[in-house]
């Protein structure tokens, strides 16, 4: 059986490198002590650490930070995985590219366990609707990821 793997979604645009991935890393660190892999959007993109605010519309001069390659691998991603972690919380602005990926999982019928707390600017009632467990925590993420991707508990 192959490891079960987790789709690290959330808030890139606006936020220093390091910010947008910093809870990736804690993440993939705690899944993986339950054998459950976890991809984040940010790998291989390690020419953008010294960028203090992301750009919502890419990097041209990188294949995999261009428009193109955002859409491309991130859509892949969704396809490919087993579950979606989705984090939302202290989003400023709506996200148009969380927004794609909830529905790209939605559609696929990926399980997405969302982060957001209440109030968020997240909140509308098409997307809610696309959100099969909300939580308010990482840790609560995980633990829902676990409990529906291992079978042996």
């Amino acid at each position: 059986m192959t490891k079960p793997k987790v789709y690290l979604g959330g808030i890139i645009s606006g936020l220093a490198f390091q910010a947008a991935n910093n809870w990736r890393d804690i993440a993939q660190k705690k899944l993986g002590v339950y054998g459950i892999a976890g991809a984040s959007p940010l790998r291989g993109k390690d020419h953008l650490e010294d960028e203090t605010v992301l750009h919502k519309m890419g990097y041209e001069k990188n294949p995999l930070s261009s428009k193109r390659g955002i859409t491309t691998r991130d859509r892949w991603d969704v396809m490919t995985c087993d579950l979606m972690i989705m984090n939302l919380l202290g989003a400023k602005t709506p996200s148009i590219g969380c927004s794609m990926e909830i529905a790209w999982a939605d559609i696929l019928r990926k399980p997405v366990v969302c982060i957001m707390e209440p109030g968020n600017v997240h909140e509308h009632a098409m997307l809610l609707e696309c959100i099969q467990y909300r939580v308010d925590t990482l840790d609560e993420a995980i633990e829902v990821a676990r409990k529906v991707l291992v079978y042996d508990l």
